[in-house]
């Protein structure tokens, strides 16, 4: 699946590999906050990400990134490329190969709407549902209770043992506490069975999350 390319701590020491990303691309500051993310895969077995708001669509395809204008009712398009999205369903045709029955795979497009915000490593757990990211080398976030409490952290240098591929994260903000700490071992995660590359141990004053995650660069 076509990606974006940012430097990652976590990926290069943690988890030891980087990807290759096209040679256009944009920053999480080309997006709107108002932008949505979603992964197609098409009738052909023809696969795709895409950005889009209503201004512009960015399509991460596997010859490389395009940027189009929007034009009209979920309509973007330029001398070559049509995108046409419809809620949860989207068509392209590119240079005269139409893709067909695009569905979007929601679960998928969570990680890349989180990697195209700024991400560079996401961890989720359950019993109460949360996830945590952290964004840029710049920011810790953390979401619990299903979605309902949010807590941002400024990202503290962090603690690397390489023989025990183990990263630990300690930092404090506005009277709370965070420690995190990201294990390079196979995860699974609990109730829907996904495999993760780590394990995510999140403590914040004093209550401990147990999840999995992965690097995303």
């Amino acid at each position: 699946m076509p990606i974006l390319k940012r430097p990652s701590l976590l990926l290069l020491l943690l988890l030891g590999a980087c990807a290759t990303a096209p040679s256009k691309e944009p920053t999480a500051s080309s997006f709107q906050t108002t932008a949505q993310t979603f992964v197609f895969a098409c009738s052909d077995s023809f696969e795709f990400v895409a950005r889009t708001d209503n201004k512009e669509a960015w399509l991460f395809l596997p010859s490389g990134t395009m940027q189009l204008p929007y034009t009209e009712a979920g309509s973007y398009r330029d001398d070559q490329t049509h995108f046409q999205i419809d809620g949860q369903e989207a068509s392209l045709e590119n240079s005269g190969v139409k893709h067909l029955g695009c569905k979007n795979d929601r679960r998928q497009a969570i990680w890349e709407h989180a990697k195209l915000n700024g991400a560079d490593y996401r961890a989720v757990g359950n019993e109460p549902g949360w996830h945590l990211e952290v964004r840029s080398q710049k920011s810790i976030i953390l979401v619990t209770d299903y979605g309902s409490t949010r807590h941002e952290f400024r990202l503290p240098k962090p603690v690397i043992d390489k023989t025990s591929r183990i990263t630990r994260y300690q930092t404090k903000e506005s009277g709370h506490e965070l420690s995190l700490i990201i294990s390079g071992e196979p995860c699974l995660d609990s109730m829907s069975g996904e495999e993760f590359s780590s394990k995510a141990t999140v403590v914040l004053d004093g209550k401990r999350l147990q999840g999995c995650g992965r690097a995303l660069h």
